[in-house]
């Protein structure tokens, strides 16, 4: 091994990176993810860092107000799948409804207009029925 030391590479300035992180940051958001998820990823900013960025940048703010849609949308078919899969039994069939249940719940209030019921100003309960083939014991 020779005696050269490499130097990490810098880290650019935050102003260089916030295209990059808003490209990766919609890139999650589209999978359906939380902000605060990524936010907790190292190396990321906080949330309250990218709300300042969003708020200084209309342009980035457009780019994830449409990922964030995006994501509703693959949190959407996340609980189609959850309840399309044939359940071993009805332990596993009561796991699915619930978290196909909450993925719905917070659609409605994460955005009401498209996944509520009404006007969106009140709270709103989405009922889901799971009918399975498999015989109680």
């Amino acid at each position: 091994m020779s005696g050269v030391v490499r130097q990490p590479a810098p880290v650019p300035a935050p102003a260089a990176r916030e295209p990059d992180l808003i490209a990766c940051l919609c890139e999650w958001l589209r999978r359906g993810k939380p902000l605060a998820e990524w936010c907790r990823l190292a190396g990321m900013p906080s949330s309250s860092e990218v709300y300042r960025l969003l708020d200084e940048s209309e342009s980035a703010a457009a780019r994830v107000a449409q990922a964030r849609d995006e994501g509703y949308d693959a949190i959407a078919q996340e609980a189609l799948r959850l309840i399309d899969l044939q359940p071993e039994d009805q332990v596993e069939a009561a796991w699915r409804r619930a978290q196909a249940d909450v993925r719905l719940r917070l659609l409605a209030c994460w955005h009401p207009q498209r996944y509520g019921r009404g006007s969106g100003s009140e709270v709103s309960t989405v009922q889901v029925q799971v009918i399975t083939q498999v015989p109680r014991a």
